[in-house]
């Protein structure tokens, strides 16, 4: 899948969470030059207060943000969903 043909793929199951991400920073206007091969793990317990998407969207936009440098702060991190 590339970057200027991002949509969502129910066969693609959670892995329309981060490329969600992908097309909502996009279609914001940010420059995303390239992909990325993301390897989620975790050892957060599941009583943490935050879901496993939600946990996976965070994680995604705050990677964005820093191998794109894109300047975001944390709340404008947190409201990209």
């Amino acid at each position: 899948m590339y970057l200027n043909h991002l949509h969502y793929d129910e066969s693609l199951g959670w892995a329309n969470y981060p490329l969600g991400i992908f097309y909502v920073l996009i279609s914001k206007g940010y420059h995303l030059p390239f992909g990325l091969d993301i390897y989620y793990s975790s050892n957060i317990p599941l009583a943490s207060g935050l879901s496993s998407s939600a946990s996976i969207l965070d994680l995604t936009a705050y990677l964005c943000n820093e191998i794109y440098t894109l300047e975001l702060d944390r709340k404008d991190i947190a409201m990209i969903k």
